[in-house]
């Protein structure tokens, strides 16, 4: 008898398999309204869940990712993480030279001015309204290098 107890009690339990829904940024901000704002104004991003603490926005085209932002106030935030630190959302458009003249229409200063670059990219950076950084990219070329 003690035989199987031990067999049994050394026989591994499997790892539950987790398959992964979705994965987005959210990014914590000082002001939700503002945040939305910004996002909604400069890239036309409608807004798929809305609270008074969290604000959730998905791109309309296939394959779109979510931006989410979270107010720092909030409980879900732990103490310590309430500002945003070193980040940098991307944000894959049609026209980089449109949505640079959009955002100079919503009075942004660029944090990096419109310039195309070597790697086949067209981009400018603005700075949301809590700071986080925004890299407004145009794919001009895929580079021989990464083909």
């Amino acid at each position: 008898m003690s035989n199987s107890k031990n067999t049994a009690a050394s026989t591994p339990t499997p790892t539950p398999v987790v398959t992964v829904q979705s994965i987005h940024p959210v990014v914590v901000v000082g002001n939700i309204d503002a945040t939305q704002a910004f996002y909604t104004d400069l890239f036309n991003l409608p807004t798929t869940f809305d609270a008074d603490w969290f604000v959730q926005l998905r791109a309309e085209a296939p394959g779109a990712v979510e931006l989410a932002a979270v107010h720092a106030g909030h409980p879900t935030v732990p103490s310590g993480w309430e500002t945003p630190a070193n980040v940098l959302v991307t944000v894959e458009v049609d026209d980089a030279t449109a949505a640079r003249a959009r955002a100079e229409r919503m009075g942004l200063a660029p944090v990096m001015e419109l310039r195309d670059e070597t790697f086949g990219q067209r981009h400018f950076m603005v700075a949301d309204p809590d700071g986080v950084l925004v890299d407004v990219v145009e794919y001009l070329f895929i580079p021989d290098s990464e083909r």
